[in-house]
């Protein structure tokens, strides 16, 4: 069975051809078992190539639990599904597909799929349409658009139809979403105090206090580093983590998996860990840490954490997601501190030079969208 994501396929990946879909797009191969209540017949072979999205999956599972979807929530209407269940070709191999249709979009990129055609929209800000046979020509070398203007034009409409449906619009066919920012925005840039224990922030608000900016953190303790982690920030895709180590503090730092770690002794009774991150031409950051006051170190340059990294957010008293530092997790695990971890506080500081947001007044901003 052909089951599609949200993003579309490419000649790179992550737009709307073909190329890169099964890599990852909106070509995937599932599996899946067949429960009881769903037999096969001996000459069916449980292979469907019938087109399919991920909005299917919900309804057909509702449908094969014999559970009907709820039609309110709280007494609150709930919105259209916009799937359909799959039911009628899983038990038939010759069913037509029940998904006739599914508009795609990334990033200014467009595609709509129906029947054995698909039309493309490649071109960010431009609203030329491309048109391939995919039934006959998978790979989408044929662009056939010439020959069925007609079709053409109704799939270009019935995507805006669909993208206004679906609240695609604005679109962000300039990256301009990315770097003008609603004023509102500000208030996740101001100083957070978090607590040991505290559920892990979300990773886009824990972005805003540290992504393409100096910032600074405040560890406070009641006398003594303890041991486990102290503060934790990524995973090992990217991040940074300070811990409690055998009595020194452990500073660790994984740069995209190139691991930056340096071990700092402090006095048994220390009560206050500044760490600095001091943003540096070339999308870099200068590390400084200073235990009661004292300098005690850090790394000259390492490269900023940017795009999806961190990819998890800020963690107080243990390590809240994948491990930051391999080698300290294969000994400790998710290493929950036990001492006098009181709480950490994040600093946002000024923004790097390379970092392109604008902050609008919303007033402005909607303006700006409504043209």
């Amino acid at each position: 069975m052909r089951a599609g994501g949200r993003t579309p396929p490419t000649r790179r990946s992550g737009c709307t051809r073909r190329r890169c879909s099964r890599a990852g797009c909106t070509r995937r191969w599932w599996c899946r078992g067949r429960p009881a209540g769903l037999p096969r017949a001996a000459e069916d072979a449980g292979i469907r190539r019938q087109f399919a999205y991920i909005t299917d999956l919900a309804p057909t599972l509702l449908d094969l639990a014999g559970v009907e979807r709820p039609a309110t929530l709280r007494g609150i209407p709930v919105a259209e599904a916009d799937g359909v269940s799959l039911v009628p070709v899983l038990r038939d191999p010759d069913a037509p597909t029940p998904h006739d249709g599914q508009y795609l979009e990334l990033v200014g990129q467009r595609a709509l799929y129906s029947g054995r055609f698909k039309a493309v929209s490649p071109v960010l800000a431009q609203d030329a349409w491309e048109l391939y046979d995919i039934e006959a020509d998978p790979a989408e070398v044929h662009d056939v658009a010439a020959s069925h203007p007609g079709l053409v034009a109704e799939f270009a409409a019935r995507w805006h139809r669909e993208a206004w449906r679906n609240t695609v619009f604005p679109q962000d066919d300039d990256f301009s979403l990315f770097t003008h920012r609603p004023a509102s925005d500000l208030e996740f840039s101001r100083p957070v105090t978090i607590m040991p224990g505290t559920p892990t922030l979300e990773r886009w608000r824990s972005q805003r206090l540290t992504g393409m900016r100096s910032f600074g953190i405040e560890i406070a303790l009641s006398g003594g580093v303890g041991e486990g982690v102290l503060v934790s920030h990524g995973d090992q895709g990217g991040g940074y983590l300070l811990a409690g180590v055998s009595g020194r503090l452990l500073l660790s730092f994984n740069a995209y998996g190139v691991m930056h770690r340096r071990e700092i002794d402090v006095p048994a009774g220390v009560t206050r860990i500044d760490v600095a991150f001091d943003a540096l031409p070339g999308i870099a950051w200068a590390v400084r840490v200073c235990v009661d006051g004292v300098d005690a170190g850090g790394f000259e340059r390492v490269p900023m954490l940017v795009g999806m990294a961190p990819f998890t957010g800020i963690s107080v008293g243990f390590e809240g997601g994948g491990p930051v530092d391999w080698e300290l997790h294969a000994v400790h695990g998710r290493f929950a501190h036990r001492g006098g971890l009181r709480s950490v506080r994040y600093v946002p500081g000024p923004v790097a030079p390379e970092n392109p947001e604008v902050m609008v007044a919303i007033g402005d901003l909607s303006d700006r969208l409504l043209d």
